[in-house]
């Protein structure tokens, strides 16, 4: 089994989650699925598709577009988790850090967000899909940073039947990487990753794991590979393929995994 396996409870839900994105992104996210959320209606050609068979030649469907066209999406979906933020956050909270922690108010991801930026991130998230996985890494500057992944790049887990609830013990997390094109450096080419974590005789660990054959035993920077919540919609557009990833690295243990909401 490969290591871009997905668990059967994230089987069951992708397809939920792929419709609350659509919904959140409004009428033309909706529209671009066409067929997948306004199907054609029986009388309207012989076949459930965009295409017809005209004079020998299969062209597209006139008539579905026009349908299309006139079709409207009601745009409530995003006002309203908009509005549940904004209530969430109508009062900041006081977070209280140790003197070498304050850093983390101004400066807690890989992307130099605030730890309050971080935290709306977060409950956004949980309101509209209903978990986001929470990465709490050291970076090569021995500073913390929070990396936040979408639900949709929380791909496999399995849970420790050791204490009630279950500890993580293990949990794969998908990761995108924009690298230069040796071809030519004003373009840049996606990376498709994946960070194993492991809970091995006590100690936790972590592997890489990266698609291609020319990624064996390159090693990046920590602010390199992570990859935030934000990058959701481009992460899901990207399906695995069937090819079996090669291992990248093995880095030093880090200091914890925790995520929000169901599993």
């Amino acid at each position: 089994m490969p290591v871009s396996s997905t668990h059967d409870q994230y089987d069951l839900r992708v397809q939920s989650w792929t419709m609350v994105r659509d919904a959140l992104e409004g009428e033309r996210a909706v529209r671009s699925k066409s067929t997948e959320y306004l199907p054609v209606p029986p009388g309207m050609n012989n076949g459930a598709a965009t295409e017809v068979l005209e004079t020998g030649k299969r062209v597209r469907n006139t008539r579905y577009d026009f349908y299309l066209s006139f079709a409207e999406f009601p745009e409530i979906i995003a006002p309203v988790l908009n509005g549940f933020q904004g209530v969430i956050h109508e009062n900041e909270p006081h977070v209280k850090l140790p003197p070498e922690m304050q850093y983390l108010l101004e400066d807690a991801t890989p992307e130099g967000d605030s730890l309050m930026v971080m935290w709306r991130r977060i409950t956004r998230e949980v309101i509209a899909v209903g978990r986001i996985a929470v990465l709490c890494d050291v970076a090569e500057d021995d500073r913390i940073r929070l990396v936040g992944y979408s639900t949709e790049n929380l791909i496999n887990w399995r849970l420790s039947t050791l204490r009630v609830g279950g500890e993580p013990e293990f949990v794969v997390l998908r990761e995108f990487a924009d690298l230069p094109d040796d071809s030519d450096e004003f373009t840049s080419k996606m990376v498709e990753r994946y960070r194993e974590l492991r809970i091995v005789d006590g100690s936790y660990q972590t592997q890489l794991w990266q698609r291609g054959a020319d990624s064996g035993g390159r090693r990046s920077s920590s602010r390199s590979r992570l990859r935030s919540s934000a990058d959701s919609r481009s992460a899901r557009s990207r399906s695995p393929s069937s090819t079996r990833p090669t291992p990248a690295t093995t880095t030093s243990p880090s200091r914890s995994c925790r995520w929000s909401g169901v599993p």
